[in-house]
């Protein structure tokens, strides 16, 4: 992160244990690929704290969604 206040408010595993997915007080969302020990994906999501995050399915990783003190669920 580039700011001196961070925290991930939310942590989940992806479906297949590869990936971290974390929702984060600088308004992005981190996947973090366990394998390689690399932040794989950053993303700007919101527009304040991302207070939760999921993912839509048991068996893919590549849907999730998340809450934010900006009142959305994206």
């Amino acid at each position: 992160p580039t700011t001196d206040r961070f925290c991930l408010f939310s942590v989940k595993f992806s479906p297949t244990k590869q990936e971290i997915l974390g929702g984060s007080s600088d308004t992005c969302l981190y996947i973090y690929d366990l394998e390689k020990k690399v932040v794989a994906n950053k993303l700007k999501a919101h527009c304040a704290d991302i207070n939760t995050v999921c993912y839509g399915s048991s068996i893919c990783d590549q849907i999730f969604y998340s809450g934010s003190d900006d009142q959305l669920c994206k």
